[in-house]
C-alpha cells in the first residue's frame, strides 16, 4: 500500500495537520478566495471554512465575507480544540494509542533497510531517534512531515483553524468534532506495511510541489482541483490506498456532517472550519449536508 499516498494528502499531528502548504508566487488579495461554502436549512445557516492547517502571514488577512461570517455566527466549531485536553492527559493518550506496548521499539517493526530510511530523515530534522522509537512508523511519517512543513516556513500558529480558535478564545464558545483522543485513535489506525513506510520517508523531498499545487487550488478556491491534487488522483494511481483515505476521511466525514446538522440546531447559524480535504469531491462533508437537506453554495 502507498501509503506516502495519504501522508501527501494530509499531515496531521496534534491539531489534525494533514493539509500543509509550501510557498508559491500569490496573487492579489481579492483573488485568495479559500474554500468556503454557505449550507442552509429551515433550522439555520453553517459557514463551512476548509481549513489550511500550516500557514505563514501572506494568508492574511482573509477576505471579508468570511471574517463577516465569522462575526455573524454565535459559535465557532472546529474539527479538534487542542486546549480541551491539558497537555499531562495529551502525552497520556499518546502513549495509550500511538506508541508500541511496553518494551517494544520502531527498530523491532521495520526492516534494516526502512530503519535506515528513517534515521537518515531523522537526522536531517534533528531529531534523535530516541524521541520516537516508541512511536509507531505512520505517527513518526506524519511527525515529520510536520517539520517539513515548518522548515518550509508554514507554522501551525498560522494556520486557519488555529487563527479562529485564537480569535474566539474568551468572545464566543468553541465547539470541537472530535476529541484529541478520537484524533489519535484514527492516527494509531493507519496501515503500517513496511515497503510503503520506507516509501513514505523517501519521498518527503516530493511533497513541496504538492504543496504547491494545493495550496494554489485552496488560493483560487477550487475545490474540484483540491479533491484531485489530494484525493482522487492518488487515489487512481494507487487503489490498494483506499483503506488510507478511508480512515482519514471517509469514516469521518458523516459524523462531521452530523455534528454540523446539530450545530445549527441548537445555534442557528455556525462557523465551521475543518480540513479542506473533508470539505471537497465525493463522499465530503458537503455532500452529506446536501443530502441531509440543506442548500449548498461555495462563497
Amino acid at each position: 500500500m502507498r501509503f506516502r499516498k495519504a501522508v501527501r494528502s494530509r499531515c496531521h499531528w496534534l491539531g489534525v495537520l494533514f493539509l500543509a502548504f509550501a510557498s508559491v508566487i500569490w496573487a492579489e488579495e481579492g483573488s485568495k478566495k479559500g474554500l468556503f461554502w454557505k449550507a442552509e436549512s429551515s433550522a439555520g445557516t453553517a459557514y463551512l471554512l476548509g481549513a489550511i492547517h500550516f500557514g505563514d502571514d501572506d494568508f492574511y488577512p482573509l477576505r471579508s465575507k468570511i471574517m463577516s461570517a465569522y462575526q455573524d455566527s454565535p459559535v465557532l466549531m472546529v474539527e479538534m480544540d487542542d486546549q480541551a485536553v491539558p497537555l499531562e492527559e495529551q502525552q497520556k493518550i499518546m502513549m495509550e494509542t500511538v506508541t508500541f506496548p511496553q518494551g517494544e521499539t520502531l527498530e523491532q517493526h521495520v526492516n534494516s533497510k526502512t530503519m535506515s530510511v528513517i534515521k537518515k530523515r531523522l537526522d536531517e530534522f534533528g531529531v534523535p531517534l530516541q524521541a520516537v522509537q516508541h512511536y509507531r512508523p505512520g505517527f513518526v511519517a506524519l511527525m515529520l512531515a510536520s517539520l517539513q512543513a515548518i522548515q518550509l516556513g508554514y507554522i501551525p500558529e498560522k494556520g486557519i483553524d488555529f487563527h479562529f480558535m485564537r480569535l474566539a478564545r474568551g468572545n464566543k464558545p468553541i465547539l470541537q468534532i472530535e476529541s484529541f483522543r478520537q484524533q489519535m485513535e484514527f492516527i494509531s489506525k493507519l496501515p503500517e506495511d513496511d515497503d510503503a513506510i520506507r516509501e513514505s520517508f523517501e519521498q518527503m523531498d516530493d511533497y513541496q510541489k504538492m504543496w504547491t499545487e494545493m495550496e494554489d487550488a485552496w488560493i483560487k478556491g477550487d475545490a474540484d482541483r483540491m479533491y484531485r491534487i489530494a484525493i482522487a488522483d492518488p487515489l487512481k494511481e494507487a487503489p490498494e490506498s483506499a483503506p488510507v483515505y478511508d480512515i482519514l476521511f471517509y469514516q469521518r466525514n458523516g459524523p462531521m456532517a452530523d455534528s454540523v446538522q446539530q450545530c445549527v440546531k441548537e445555534h442557528k447559524t455556525c462557523f465551521v472550519v475543518v480540513g479542506a480535504g473533508h470539505l471537497v469531491g465525493a463522499r465530503s462533508v458537503i455532500e452529506a449536508l446536501e443530502k441531509k437537506g440543506f442548500n449548498v453554495s461555495q462563497l
